[in-house]
């Protein structure tokens, strides 16, 4: 860490992205389950080294951006096809992954 990083409350970089990441939006049905996502393409990630006071530190956000928006809190879903989650939780498929954020949303 440069002293530059310590002085400045937040510091940021942008670096293209590899192809074929998706940023995944959840969509909700009437009754607010989530039922299916919007794929948005990743072109580019945000790298900040942020404080949080929480913790007394300074940490690494990598934030994905797309054409329709930039959301540090959305599932990835990498090339390989596994979708991660904001808090690191990996799933297979599509089904798992709105059945995980339907358990957490409860």
């Amino acid at each position: 860490m440069t002293h530059a990083s310590i002085e400045s409350p937040t510091m940021q970089h942008v670096v293209p992205a590899h192809p074929d990441y998706t940023a995944l939006e959840p969509v909700a049905d009437a009754t607010g389950t989530y039922v299916r996502f919007w794929r948005h393409p990743v072109l580019a990630w945000r790298v900040a080294l942020t404080y949080v006071p929480d913790i007394g530190e300074y940490v690494h956000m990598t934030v994905p951006i797309t054409m329709d928006r930039t959301d540090p809190d959305v599932p990835i879903q990498y090339p390989d096809g596994r979708i991660v989650m904001p808090e690191g939780a990996t799933f297979d498929n599509d089904a798992d992954a709105l059945a995980y954020l339907n358990k957490s949303a409860r």
